[in-house]
Order: C-alpha cells, then sequence, then structure tokens
C-alpha cells in the first residue's frame, strides 16, 4: 500500500526478491495510471531460482538447525564457485547452472565441530537440490 500519491502516471519496478527466486523480467516494470482516490494492484511474479539449498542440522537432533556454517561450493574439478554461509534458520540458497559439485565446510557453527567431509550434489536445468549436511558438537 502506497497511501498519498498524486494523481498521476507511475512506473513501478520490482528491483530485488527474496533469496533462491529470480524476477521474471515480463512483470518487472508496470506501469500504473493512479487518480484521486483510486486503487490499483500490480501483481509481480518470482520463479525459483535453480541452484542448491544447503541445510545444515545437528546429527543428534536432526530437526535443530545450525546458523553460520560456512561452506566452500566447488565444481568437480575443484575451482571454487561461491563461499556461502547459513542463515538464522540453518539454511542457504546458491544459485547454480546445471552442473555436478560440492560442498565443503570451512567454519563450523558455534558448539559444533567442522566436518570437513566433500558433499557431493548435482543440478539439472533449473531446478534446486536440496543437501543437508549435518555437524556434531
Amino acid at each position: 500500500m502506497l497511501p498519498g500519491l498524486a494523481p498521476n502516471t507511475y512506473i513501478v519496478t520490482e528491483v530485488q526478491t527474496i533469496d533462491g527466486y529470480t524476477i521474471d523480467e515480463a512483470s518487472r516494470s508496470q506501469t500504473v495510471v493512479v487518480n484521486t482516490d483510486d486503487t490499483q494492484t500490480l501483481y509481480f511474479y518470482n520463479a525459483p531460482a535453480g541452484g542448491l539449498e544447503l541445510i545444515k542440522v545437528n546429527e543428534a537432533n536432526q530437526s535443530e538447525r545450525i546458523p553460520n556454517v560456512t561452506f566452500e561450493i566447488r565444481k568437480m574439478d575443484g575451482g571454487l564457485v561461491k563461499t556461502v554461509t547459513t542463515d538464522e534458520n540453518g539454511r542457504v540458497h546458491v544459485p547454480l547452472d546445471a552442473g555436478d559439485y560440492y560442498a565443503v565446510e570451512i567454519k563450523a557453527g558455534e558448539g559444533f565441530k567442522i566436518d570437513s567431509t566433500p558433499h557431493y550434489f548435482t543440478i539439472e536445468n533449473s531446478e534446486t537440490t536440496i543437501l543437508t549436511a549435518s555437524d556434531s558438537c
């Protein structure tokens, strides 16, 4: 809701979406005419981005997610793609092209031991692959 707009023609553009989604270019910018005492509704569309959803959990209690865990995402040839850190919900989304990858933990969450085991995964087309990794205290 944007109350108090003067009657006029406006161009509204979505400039950022939430993590793990892409902006639909067809609906990114929209023109709307606002008249006095008028209500207009605009719809912006986002699609899930292909890539990896990495979830870090406590090995002893799989329902407990671990924040602030840092991973390197690497191609199968070892090339570094990106370094990411799990959020307060113990997850991170990484947009990736189709291909084979692995994730390696390089910093454990507070009170947990680092798990340097490579976790292998494949991204197909624009799909999201979910990878759950666990740590012990």
